[in-house]
């Protein structure tokens, strides 16, 4: 779960970080440890405002399913 202030992010020509640019980071970082995986998303969000302000709040739960039972 996340809030919108992740999708929502701006760069400084005003376009979107978007849904799918964070579903595919999910996937490149799906391996790695949970505190890697949360650091690289501030790191990617920040990355793509280059500097600019926060306009909405950053907020996300990450977990991982170590099994499933049947």
């Amino acid at each position: 779960r996340y809030t919108d202030g992740v999708s929502v992010a701006m760069d400084p020509d005003s376009e979107l970080y978007g849904e799918e640019r964070l579903a595919r980071l999910l996937q490149e970082q799906a391996s790695q440890p949970i505190h890697a995986i949360r650091q690289a998303i501030l790191d990617d969000v920040q990355a793509w405002q280059q500097g600019g302000d926060a306009t909405d709040d950053v907020t996300f739960v990450l977990l991982r399913i170590l099994s499933v039972s049947r």
